[in-house]
């Protein structure tokens, strides 16, 4: 499968794109091919060795994506075959195959298509732990999420 990856920490010119092995399936995860994957300013502090990465050989970034389900572990229901989800919180995100645990799978509500859904990721659930937060979970409060992006795409996340 192909993967953006590096062998060792730096500029951005220590990435590559090239052929990696596909990920082994656990017995309650399944394989998702991407579509979209969501790039944070974390990655890049990866990237340069100033932040958490899931060791592995070569470094792999990127912690969410959207795509569709394509192979299904040993424990994983048939019925998720073919759907397409969004995670968020799973290393090894920048490459075309995701070994995906079935607990971090997000589905999406009909009409959302992948594209916006890998915008959403992180953001959009930061908006929307924020405004929950900040509103204390109570009925018909305001609360006001500023930030462009994140202030919409939270907004939308509260009407799903």
């Amino acid at each position: 499968m192909k993967a953006l990856y590096f062998d060792e920490f730096g500029k951005s010119d220590v990435l590559k794109y090239g052929e990696v092995p596909e990920p082994e399936l656990q017995a309650n995860e399944v394989l998702v091919k991407t579509t979209y994957i969501g790039l944070n300013f974390a990655d890049i502090y990866r990237r340069r060795g100033e932040y958490h990465i899931e060791q592995h050989q070569p470094l792999i970034n990127g912690y969410e994506a959207s795509g569709k389900i394509v192979k299904l572990g040993q424990a994983v229901d048939s019925e998720l075959m073919d759907k397409e989800i969004l995670f968020v919180d799973v290393p090894l995100a920048n490459a075309e195959f995701v070994a995906v645990p079935t607990d971090k799978l997000i589905f999406l509500p009909t009409g959302i298509d992948l594209k916006l859904a890998a915008s959403i990721g992180l953001q959009g659930l930061t908006a929307d732990f924020l405004a929950h937060d900040l509103g204390k979970d109570m009925f018909d409060s305001d609360v006001f999420v500023t930030g462009g992006l994140v202030a919409a795409l939270g907004r939308f996340l509260l009407k799903c």
